[in-house]
């Protein structure tokens, strides 16, 4: 009779286990023996686990000797058994399954229901990637979906955010960890790409002449998305990537691609310094003179230079031998860039000089020679005088003709002759009469005075100071005569007054009836000569 029971609840259990492979039960109570007995479960947290269990209570039996458990399906085939005195009974990680339990004691066994332990659907993480517009930009987008396990879900992700979505994000990869009421948990990572930054190559070429606009630049984009716009600072109005006719200075283009996508650069241009010249003049000397020269250097450009001289085409950088006057020269620097320039030559004014000349006087060795002033040329000067000193001006010379030599701080040289003259000696002419008949009445005229300097003044030994005298008595007169200069010349005169006069007559009479008588008067003293009856003796 129990062989036969055990064999009736084998072909029981065997059924119930196909039969709960296709239906669910929660909980079972079954009773052959007037045993009873509860069943519980707690179905699995989560996917794939075996956090699965099944307790088992006995009540009702006062049956003191072990108790059996064995709970079959899930991983164990052959069924896992617990044999224990206590009318309680648990099998823990149990994984999802069907399940039946058999409970024996002596003289029976018990079969429960099928037991069916669940578990919640894997969690599945899925996700909308958009990837940011722009390299480097930030406006990406993440948009998870979560299915199975157990709501809500709970979000950590790699960046530290804890939303379901993430947005506003840059590229890269970001990994998340989803977890489930049942703290279950679900890792995934997405992986943002973004456009290829902007490729730039390009080129400039520098303007040649300093303020010249011979620059150029060449723009090649590649990388973000096409088609591309071109704003440049400089001029809003030029839309292309390339430029020309540029001057020297800075150039930034705003790039934006077909995603308002956008790249700055900026391109330098710059520029040769100013073509400059220092020239050293050498100015004429002398005025007059053909010594002048101009020595050039150049600065500046790229060289090598070449010149160009206006005046007679030369095309030395330095001139010599040159007069005064203004000398154009163009340089032209390995570019082409040219400078037009022009130097003056100038030489100093004509040597020149004022002098005052005194003349001697009186035939003395007074005469002088002042030179007041030197002009033109350039100072400090020197003084050489023909067989004379090397002083500016002369003293103590008589008449004579005095040739100077001038020369300047450059060795200018300018003659000059001056002249001294002395006034002839002074002489006079004069008319002496002489008093006649014992009267006082002789006179000196001084007829002429020359020689010396007018006007003259005259000085009588006796005190007279007129040219001529009158009323003269018997006597010597002594004259100075002054010129203007003090020359003075001395004479003198003496009035005469004959004796009384007389006269002898020889008289010689005719002879022979000839006219042939005379009378001869002999006159002595007086002051011949004597008139009688208008004849003159």
């Amino acid at each position: 009779m129990e062989t036969l029971k055990k064999i009736v609840c084998s072909c029981i259990i065997l059924f119930m286990l196909i039969w709960a492979n296709t239906h669910t039960y929660a909980q079972c109570v079954l009773n052959l023996s007037g045993i009873t007995y509860t069943v519980s479960q707690k179905n699995i947290d989560c996917f794939g686990s075996n956090t699965g269990q099944v307790d088992v209570e006995i009540i009702g039996t006062t049956f003191s000797n072990n108790y059996t458990y064995i709970l079959y399906g899930g991983l164990s085939p052959l069924g896992t058994t617990i044999i224990t005195t206590s009318k309680t009974c648990s099998f823990t990680d149990l994984v999802a399954a069907n399940y039946i339990l058999l409970i024996s004691i002596p003289g029976e066994v018990l079969c429960s229901q099928p037991i069916l332990l669940t578990t919640p659907l894997e969690i599945s993480l899925s996700g909308y990637i958009a990837a940011p517009k722009c390299s480097g930009g930030n406006d990406g987008n993440i948009n998870l979906n979560v299915t199975g396990g157990t709501p809500p879900y709970t979000y950590s992700w790699s960046n530290l955010a804890t939303s379901q979505n993430l947005n506003g994000i840059g590229a890269g990869t970001y990994s998340v960890k989803v977890s489930d009421a049942n703290n279950c948990e679900k890792t995934a990572s997405f992986t943002l790409g973004a456009p290829n930054n902007f490729a730039l190559t390009g080129s400039s070429t520098n303007p040649t002449c300093n303020g010249g606009n011979s620059g150029s630049i060449n723009l090649l984009v590649s990388g973000a998305t096409p088609p591309y716009n071109f704003h440049w600072d400089d001029d809003a109005s030029i839309t292309s990537s390339n430029r020309t006719g540029l001057k020297a200075g800075t150039y930034t283009v705003h790039i934006t691609d077909a995603n308002n996508c956008s790249k700055d650069t900026t391109f330098n241009l710059t520029e040769p310094t100013p073509l400059s010249v220092t020239a050293v003049l050498n100015n004429i000397n002398c005025n007059g003179g053909a010594d002048g020269s101009v020595d050039l250097s150049v600065s500046g450009g790229t060289g090598p230079y070449t010149f160009s001289w206006t005046d007679n085409g030369s095309t030395s950088q330095n001139r010599t031998s040159l007069i005064p006057g203004t000398y154009n020269v163009k340089i032209i620097d390995n570019n082409n860039c040219e400078l037009d320039t022009f130097f003056t030559l100038t030489q100093p004014t004509p040597l020149a000089l004022t002098a005052v000349v005194t003349n001697s006087t009186c035939g003395m060795p007074n005469g002088s020679i002042d030179i007041t002033t030197v002009t033109g040329g350039t100072a400090p000067y020197s003084y050489s005088w023909v067989s004379g000193p090397s002083t500016q001006n002369r003293t103590g010379l008589t008449a004579g003709t005095y040739t100077l030599e001038i020369t300047d701080a450059n060795g200018c040289i300018i003659d000059s002759s001056f002249t001294i003259s002395s006034p002839v000696a002074m002489s006079l002419t004069a008319t002496v009469i002489n008093a006649s008949c014992g009267l006082d009445n002789g006179i000196i005229n001084i007829n002429t005075v020359s020689g010396g300097t007018a006007p003259y003044s005259f000085e009588w030994g006796d005190g007279i100071t007129t040219q001529n005298r009158t009323g003269l008595a018997t006597g010597n007169y002594s004259l100075k005569i002054k010129d203007v200069n003090d020359c003075e010349i001395d004479t003198s005169f003496n009035i005469t007054n004959p004796a009384a006069y007389s006269v002898v007559a020889i008289i010689t009479n005719t002879s022979c009836t000839v006219n042939n008588g005379s009378i001869t008067l002999n006159v002595s003293g007086g002051q011949p000569p004597f008139f009688s009856n208008g004849m003159i003796w």
